[in-house]
């Protein structure tokens, strides 16, 4: 079980990783601004920031009460 600290760990790398795709120039704005589970489906999205999306939401999800 994760404690709190490890989860605000969690939270943290997650926040850091999606301010990173907001941030990215590289990344089409259209894309920024979508929802995660929207955007991850979209063809014109570079496959690095799917990565980097699923990785997000896959340590957001590792975060318990």
């Amino acid at each position: 079980m994760a404690t709190k600290e490890q989860n605000i760990e969690f939270l943290n790398n997650a926040t850091s990783t999606l301010n990173q795709i907001a941030t990215n120039p590289s990344t089409p704005k259209n894309i920024r601004i979508s929802l995660l589970d929207d955007v991850t489906q979209d063809p014109n999205l570079p496959s690095y920031v799917r990565t980097s999306l699923w990785q997000a939401v896959s340590t957001l999800e590792s975060i318990r009460e």
